[in-house]
């Protein structure tokens, strides 16, 4: 099983990244210009201090307007390449967060979910 979450890992980070990042650490500089922007404009996601009862980190995002910041085009990957950005450089270093996980609160404001499949496919493989 651990086998295969390895595959999976890295066949969706050839997916996001392509063959040449797929033995590197993802960095800032490995996103698009427009990413980077959306990346600092989207700064309401924060790590909180204290781990939940589990020991998982426990990250915390008031989301509002959402669905206006991002682009409609290829917003599945966008929004893809950035949670991986971010949650990998979170937990990479981190062992107690690679075995217990990590967990993601959002409020939302101004938020409908649309429950298309591009809106499940984003949260689905980032999060698996």
């Amino acid at each position: 099983r651990a086998a295969e979450r390895m595959v999976r890992h890295f066949e969706v980070k050839r997916k996001l990244f392509g063959d040449g990042l797929l033995t590197t650490r993802i960095t800032l500089k490995d996103l698009t210009k427009e990413e980077q922007r959306l990346f600092a404009k989207g700064g309401s996601t924060q790590l909180l201090p204290a781990r939940d009862a589990a020991n998982r980190m426990v990250l915390f995002a008031m989301e509002k307007d959402h669905q206006k910041v991002f682009p409609k085009k290829n917003a599945e990957r966008v929004t893809a390449r950035l949670i991986w950005y971010y949650l990998m450089a979170l937990i990479e270093d981190d062992h107690e967060s690679q075995i217990h996980g990590v967990v993601y609160i959002a409020y939302a404001l101004g938020f409908t979910p649309t429950f298309t499949a591009v809106d499940r496919a984003v949260w689905w493989n980032a999060c698996r």
